[in-house]
Parts: structure tokens; sequence; C-alpha cells
């Protein structure tokens, strides 16, 4: 009898230590597995971070500049037109394609920049909305090529004009015309073409104030809404530029 209760303790004895055993060994498994797995994403993500730079240093980067091509003039209807000429430089080293630009005048209420970069935004992504298959017109620009393309008119009506916002007369303006300020808001989309075609496009916003540079204040001074007010430029905004 004795002999048998050894026997058992001995058999438990065994049976537990080969249990805690196990239990360790799959302990060591599941921290190997752990550690496999971490590894993976580790080499994925590393793998994940070299496409991306590998296609920022690749992929093509387009600006655009707009000129005055022709002044603005204000029509004995109330309404407005200007003239541009917008200059295309691709700075990166891969080809863009389908490249559209498009640009808007627009009157500037007061100081608030907000209303008038959401309707850029709204205007630019209404284009980009449209799928690329659809709208595969536009511009090809080659690393470092640089492109003027044909004027373009921009206009305003006299609704606008009319609303931007309570503007008072001014003793300086021909017949008491009222002052305003203006600023030309736009974009350049296009494509790269070692993305997938579902991608969407790539887009180059701006935003310059129009108007008689205010050396003094700094921006541009209100002008005259009569005739073709001399002396207009467009004056470079630092926080109406994105790029994506």
């Amino acid at each position: 009898m004795g002999r048998q209760i050894r026997a058992a303790i001995w058999l438990n004895w065994v049976t537990g230590a080969a249990a805690g055993a196990a239990f360790f060994a799959l302990i060591l498994l599941y921290r190997t597995e752990i550690d496999t797995r971490t590894q993976a994403q580790a080499a994925l993500t590393a793998a994940q971070t070299a496409q991306e730079e590998l296609e920022l240093s690749e992929r093509p980067w387009v600006s655009i500049e707009p000129t005055i091509s022709e002044p603005l003039t204000f029509r004995s209807d109330g309404g407005a037109e200007i003239s541009f000429t917008e200059r295309l430089e691709n700075f990166g080293q891969g080809v863009a394609k389908a490249v559209f630009p498009m640009q808007e005048i627009l009157p500037m209420g007061l100081t608030n920049f907000e209303p008038i970069l959401a309707e850029r935004d709204r205007m630019c992504d209404a284009v980009r909305l449209v799928k690329v298959p659809k709208r595969a017109s536009g511009y090809v620009l080659f690393p470092k090529q640089a492109l003027v393309i044909p004027p373009e008119s921009s206009f305003l009506t006299k609704k606008q004009i009319s609303d931007a916002y309570n503007f008072v007369p001014h003793s300086g303006c021909p017949n008491d015309a009222k002052m305003i300020e203006l600023v030309v808001v736009g974009c350049a989309l296009y494509t790269v073409p070692f993305e997938p075609k579902t991608a969407p496009e790539h887009i180059t916003k701006f935003m310059y104030l129009l108007g008689k540079p205010d050396k003094e204040r700094g921006g541009v001074s209100f002008l005259c809404a009569s005739g073709s007010p001399p002396g207009l430029e467009l004056v470079n905004w630092p926080w109406g530029f994105d790029a994506d």
C-alpha cells in the first residue's frame, strides 16, 4: 500500500512538472509569436515609410503663379473683369499629368480671410471630385519644366461687388465711387502617373491680395470701384498657400 502511495505521489509530481513545463513552453511560444509579430510589423512599417519617402522624392510638385495680363476694369453694368496669365512649374522629379489651373477674383470683407479661403477650397475641391478619366485634359509638365499658359479672364458681378460689405464712399474716388478690397484665389490640380487611377488629384492652392501695395501697413490699400485703377499688383499673402 505504501509503495502504491509513493508511486502515485511520484506520478503526480511528474505530471505537475510536465504541466509546468508545458505552461512555460506556451508562455515562451506566446512571447516568441508576439516578438515575431512586432518584428514583422516593424519591417512592414519601415517598408511603407521607405515607399512613401521614395514616392515623395520621385513625384512631381507643381507651383502656380498668376500675373496680371489685362488690367482690372469696372464696367458700366456694375460688374468688373481682369485677365491673368499663369506660370506653372514642376519642381519635382516626376512627370505631372492633367495639370489643370484655375483662378477667381473675389471681394474681401474687412480682414476676415476665412470665407475667402473656404470659397477657394470649395471651387478647387469641386473640380477635384470630378473623376480623372472624365477630365483627362490638361497640361503635361516634365521635371523642372515651366510653362506660361494663355491669358484667361476672371469676372465680378454687380451683386458680388455690392454685397461685398458696407464699404463707404471715398472722396478720392471718381464720381464718389465706393472702396473695395479684392483677392485672387485659385489652384492647380494634377495627377501622378505611378499612383492608382482612383487616387485623388494633387492640388496646389494660392491666394493673393489685389491692389496697391501699402508699405506702411503692409498688404494692399483699398481701391476705387470705378474705371481701371492704376498700379495694381498681386501681393503675396503667406497663409493663403497650401499643397499636397
